[in-house]
């Protein structure tokens, strides 16, 4: 068992040395670092608060005829339902409701005023299932590096057999990561597209208004000149929104979902995976690269 371990280390050891993948065992960590430190809990603390607020349980009619138009089932109210089924509602509403206010003051700042979170909740639910993508994409190819390096093999096997447990090893590994990037990059595209539309709809229009309505040159200038920055972080939007449509089609492309081969019968052309590569890199490539001094 002895020999087992330090012939295990010692592989590690010769990947850790020589593989230019080496750097990438951290990632993991550093997404699972900023998904803590992104406040979720204290932003979701303070909308349960928020709802909780009040002596009474909210009235079970109003959510039964919200939940129904935000899922499609039409305008059903409780009057069109059975007698039993407005008993039952009511009773869970009441349930629910008892539960409910708890949750919020253990999730709530405690010894001061909570406050209302710069970042609304959508936005940060959306990032916190990118990252926790981004989490498990990190993890799986990390995995991957660790089985290359024998980290996990048996040398007390033969060396055929090891090989071919390394290999499926890697595939799960590798299909599992590809998964997760996936379901990353979905959120950060949902993510990315309603804050484009919501920042070009809401801000970029009324700076657009204050240019028109400016009254004197002076004013103009300066409403003039919060529109080109303003439009400028537009731009930086509208390259997020282009890497998480880049990212969605080559990840959906590769093994373990084979999203195109499954649909069409065939992978996707190579070329057009090779350019959503290309300009997904090269969005990051702009975001840092350093701007110009003026």
């Amino acid at each position: 068992a002895g020999t087992n371990q330090a012939q295990r280390f010692n592989a590690l050891k010769v990947s850790l040395t020589n593989s230019r993948k080496a750097y990438r065992l951290g990632r993991s960590l550093i997404e699972f670092h900023r998904l803590r430190s992104m406040g979720l809990i204290e932003t979701l603390g303070w909308h349960l608060q928020q709802h909780a607020e009040g002596d009474e349980p909210p009235n079970p009619k109003t959510l039964f005829r919200r939940a129904s138009s935000n899922i499609g089932w039409g305008p059903v109210t409780l009057e069109e339902s059975q007698p039993s089924k407005r008993r039952l509602l009511r009773s869970l509403s009441s349930v629910a409701y008892r539960m409910y206010r708890p949750m919020a003051s253990t999730l709530s700042v405690s010894g001061e005023a909570s406050k209302e979170p710069s970042t609304p909740m959508w936005k940060l639910v959306g990032s916190a299932i990118k990252m926790l993508g981004l989490f498990g994409f990190w993890t799986g190819d990390n995995i991957v590096f660790l089985t290359q390096s024998g980290m996990f093999d048996d040398y007390r096997q033969d060396a055929t057999t090891r090989m071919a447990m390394r290999k499926q090893w890697q595939t799960r590994a590798s299909e599992t990561a590809n998964r997760c990037y996936l379901a990353g990059a979905v959120a950060g595209l949902v993510t990315s597209l309603r804050s484009y539309l919501s920042y070009r709809n809401n801000t970029i229009r009324a700076l657009k208004q204050q240019v028109d309505q400016a009254e004197d040159e002076d004013e103009k200038q300066v409403a003039t000149e919060s529109l080109e920055n303003a439009e400028a972080k537009q731009f930086v939007l509208f390259l997020a929104l282009a890497k998480s449509c880049c990212d969605v089609l080559v990840f959906s492309n590769n093994p373990g979902i084979d999203f195109w081969k499954k649909r069409t019968g065939r992978k996707m052309h190579e070329g057009l995976h090779c350019l959503c590569g290309l300009i997904s890199a090269t969005t990051v490539i702009y975001n840092n690269f350093p701007n110009a001094n003026k």
